[in-house]
């Protein structure tokens, strides 16, 4: 987790040094504070700091300024291999009081934001289910025209964040909540496509729950079966050499034990058998095919 990071401070400072476009001599200081950088897991945090402020000293724009003081926060919370430890609150809260209107303000609340969640997670008693929430929901609120790749982030992860009580109070919300994105049509192809896996994750969390009576369970499935086809289509889009068997056989399979859809069953039966000759899948779904053809020849 460690290098992760420092791998990812470091991608920061080198964008904002060909952005920078410094002189040779502000390079060569720059790439003498990277190699010292990468031995950031031996340095003591004052020594950390250091480094920093001399990193601070050549960018002058404060959105700049606001990356490089955002990676030194990754770079210090993260030290020595651990989790997050519980000076990141006012680390990433400095970076926000300081420069509230830039990417690192954004990307140091999205953290602050996993801070608490993972706090949540570990029992930590400051860390309650609103806490986690509420923290999601500012970094959509404060920064949704501006940074929309970073909003859908904290968007995604409260959602993820919501599934995972198993509460379906908690579900349902969700489900409404995603289902009223997906049709405002406004955000990347991406999103979309992990909007639509855990509206997949949910249907599959409530159809698991015992009080679902069975006309309940039905809709659930259909649902469940739709946002996999929806997903299918949408990730085609995005990228057409996706494998998509695994998909394609879930569909078939709740089309015809779920939903008795032979029809629907058939289908995706065939595209796994058609697209995908050499899958796994494909003895198994040939064996489908022909118990779907006898049934259908049984009831004419």
């Amino acid at each position: 987790m460690f290098r992760q990071s420092i791998l990812f401070s470091l991608l920061y400072v080198l964008f904002l040094c060909v952005m920078a476009k410094l002189n040779a001599a502000e390079e060569r200081e720059l790439e003498q504070l990277i190699a010292i950088n990468t031995q950031a897991e031996s340095l003591s945090a004052s020594e950390l700091q250091q480094r920093y402020d001399k990193l601070l000293e050549i960018f002058s724009s404060s959105e700049d300024k606001s990356l490089v003081q955002y990676s030194r926060c990754i770079t210090l919370v993260y030290r020595k291999g651990s989790d997050f430890d519980f000076t990141a609150e006012k680390h990433f809260k400095e970076v926000i009081e300081k420069y509230p209107e830039s990417r690192g303000a954004a990307l140091a609340m999205l953290a602050l934001s996993r801070y608490y969640h993972l706090g949540y997670l570990k029992g930590n008693a400051e860390c309650s289910k609103n806490k986690v929430d509420e923290a999601y929901r500012q970094v959509e609120h404060s920064f949704s025209s501006k940074y929309p790749e970073i909003v859908e982030e904290a968007c995604l992860y409260r959602w993820a964040f919501m599934l995972a009580s198993k509460q379906q109070e908690d579900i349902q919300k969700f489900l409404s909540e995603s289902e009223i994105a997906i049709k405002k049509q406004n955000f990347s192809q991406l999103f979309y496509i992990h909007a639509l896996d855990l509206r997949a994750n949910a249907f599959m969390l409530l159809a698991d729950l015992s009080e679902q009576n069975e006309q309940e369970t039905f809709q659930i499935y259909k649902q469940l079966r739709d946002t996999f086809i929806a997903y299918c289509e949408r990730y085609h889009k995005y990228n057409p050499l996706r494998d998509n068997s695994s998909i394609y056989w879930m569909i078939g399979s709740i089309s015809e034990f779920k939903l008795g859809d032979l029809e629907c069953a058939s289908q995706y039966y065939n595209k796994l058998v058609s697209e995908y000759p050499h899958n796994g899948r494909v003895f198994t779904a040939q064996l489908a095919l022909k118990r779907i053809d006898s049934i259908i020849k049984s009831m004419k």
